[in-house]
C-alpha cells in the first residue's frame, strides 16, 4: 500500500488529477483509508469538484475525528466559497 500511497501523491503534484481520483476510488473499494480519502478530497478540489470533495471531508472528520488535514482542506473550500463563518466553525 505504501506504493500506491507515493504513486496518488506523485499523480497529485504531476496534476494529473483524474488518474489521482482513479487510483484513490481503487484502494478505498478494497479498504477505507484515512491517506486515501483525504488524497479523493485534494484530487476532487483540483478537479473543481468542490461538493464531493467537501462530503468527502466530512465524512472523514466524523470517522476520524482525529485526521486534522480534513479539517483543514474542508475549511479552505469553505473559505474559496466565501465562508469564513463556516470556515471559522470547522477549525473550531
Amino acid at each position: 500500500m505504501r506504493a500506491v500511497r507515493i504513486k496518488g501523491e506523485c499523480l497529485l503534484k504531476q496534476e494529473q488529477y483524474a488518474a489521482a481520483k482513479d487510483l484513490y476510488i481503487d484502494v478505498m473499494k478494497e479498504r477505507e483509508i484515512p491517506w486515501a480519502k483525504i488524497g479523493l478530497g485534494k484530487s476532487l478540489i483540483s478537479l473543481k469538484e468542490f461538493d464531493a470533495a467537501k462530503t468527502i471531508f466530512r465524512e472523514l472528520i466524523k470517522e476520524q475525528p482525529n485526521v486534522v488535514e480534513s479539517y483543514d482542506w474542508l475549511s479552505q473550500i469553505e473559505v474559496s466559497e466565501k465562508k469564513p463563518r463556516e470556515a471559522q466553525d470547522t477549525l473550531e
